[in-house]
């Protein structure tokens, strides 16, 4: 008798710290968050419960509980071992990841099962930038030091990991979070988006460049703010990795990673970074470190002078002190297609099929004949050039009507504004011709039908 009251009162006990959630499976499941504090009764006890007086099949506990992974042991229930928050930093480490796992999970995983390893609870709104900056290169040391362990079939995610890499959930993680969005007011005078697929081996110069313009221009003048976002576009190689490294170094309000999962074409990536960007003035700038940065001036004073001549004409009466850049509409795009006479090499025919040009791709070559074929954009030239900057109002406008996500995402004008060098490892293929041309037939014909419409902003 002197037990009853003991085990009257565990489900209320269990209750408190249950969540009830469905599992992806061909039935539903029913799991429990088995949280430790509060006067519950040891882990065998409250495991013989779960087996015997319920039907719950799933458990997750909140560290690697040795005590608890013994007491569930044999009984068939899957189990989500969390890491807790502040062992994400150390685990990003490799060697650290597989001490873990060697010390966590081997011991028991031939008799619990254990299905699931969960890295950190709701990172990103702790806003700890140390904390944000490792989860995902804890998740990846986590995933291989389960593979040297002979353990590939065990899954590791987080649980904003989802939303990180599962496309259709974008738009509502970031909204759920409060992420930047471009229907919010500017944050930052500029945001620099560079859109990168496997470029692990230039990336590093690249943003290192970058970096180095920008606090070097923040020293010179202290009104200026900054914000780089890089946006993966589904990398199969170390660029997550190498993004990541330079969010650690530099801070999460410098630069910010926005992971696509799966390659979806530098159309999707640019919009997508356009679409969450913080800045006034916002530049797309190629991952390759083909364009001096420092030539964003050229740009930007164009845009300036555009802008400024733009507002007086609507309002006479308006001060310059009262002028925000960012509300109007102006873009202005680098171009490729006025270069140098030195820049250009002797082309024959037949090496059209191997880059005909020294400094620019022969895609650039056909992209600039089929957009004059199709799209009929008289004195466009270089659709294709990686630098193109646009006003907080005009990116907004332009990115919530794109209907393209990979080549062909802008039609408007071109200005000179650099010189450019080509850098050996291209990512551009022969192969991805047949898209371009598809992508520039289909922007002809959606918008001379009317189909497609460039609605007011």
């Amino acid at each position: 008798m002197a037990t009853t009251p003991h085990f009257l009162t565990l489900p209320s006990l269990l209750l408190a710290s249950v969540v009830i959630f469905l599992l992806s499976s061909k039935t539903s499941a029913i799991g429990i968050n088995y949280g430790t504090q509060g006067n519950l009764p040891p882990p065998q006890q409250v495991v013989d419960f779960i087996k015997t007086k319920t039907i719950i099949d799933s458990v997750k506990i909140y560290d690697a509980n040795p005590d608890i992974l013994r007491a569930l042991s044999g009984t068939g229930i899957d189990v989500t071992i969390m890491v807790p928050n502040g062992n994400i930093p150390a685990l990003a480490n490799v060697e650290n990841a597989r001490q873990w796992v060697g010390a966590n999970v081997l011991p028991f995983h031939q008799q619990t099962k254990i299905k699931y390893i969960c890295v950190g609870n709701e990172i990103l709104l702790t806003k700890d930038n140390n904390l944000i900056s490792n989860l995902i290169p804890a998740m990846q040391s986590l995933h291989e030091a389960l593979k040297v362990s002979g353990l590939p079939d065990m899954k590791e995610e987080s649980v904003f990991s989802s939303f990180f890499f599962s496309d259709t959930a974008f738009s509502k993680f970031y909204h759920q979070v409060r992420c930047p969005h471009i229907s919010d007011p500017a944050e930052k005078y500029l945001s620099l988006i560079v859109p990168a697929f496997n470029e692990e081996q230039r990336l590093p110069a690249a943003l290192q460049e970058i970096m180095d313009y920008l606090q070097g221009r923040a020293s010179r003048d202290k009104s200026f703010s900054y914000e780089v976002v890089i946006v993966d576009d589904g990398s199969v190689d170390g660029t997550k990795r190498v993004a990541f490294d330079f969010v650690r170094k530099y801070t999460l309000d410098n630069i910010r990673l926005i992971p696509l999962g799966k390659n979806q074409g530098k159309g999707e990536a640019i919009r997508k970074g356009m679409m969450h960007s913080r800045g006034e003035l916002l530049l797309m700038l190629d991952a390759d470190g083909a364009t001096k940065v420092t030539d964003l001036e050229k740009l930007e004073n164009q845009i300036l002078a555009v802008a400024r001549e733009e507002n007086s004409i609507r309002d006479p009466t308006s001060k310059l002190v009262d002028f925000r850049i960012g509300d109007v509409q102006v873009s202005a795009f680098g171009s490729r297609a006025h270069l140098e006479e030195k820049a250009i090499a002797t082309v024959k025919f037949l090496q059209t099929y191997t880059y005909a040009f020294t400094y620019i791709h022969v895609i650039n070559v056909l992209g600039f004949w089929m957009y004059l074929l199709l799209a009929a954009g008289s004195g466009i030239r270089d659709t294709q050039c990686g630098f193109k900057m646009l006003t907080r109002a005009a990116a907004r406008r332009l990115f919530t009507n794109i209907h393209l996500k990979r080549y062909c995402i802008v039609k408007s004008m071109m200005i000179e504004a650099m010189k450019w060098s080509e850098i050996p490892g291209s990512k551009v293929s022969m192969l991805s011709i047949p898209n371009m041309l598809w992508e520039l037939a289909l922007m002809s014909v959606g918008y001379r039908t009317g189909m497609w419409k460039i609605h007011q902003a």
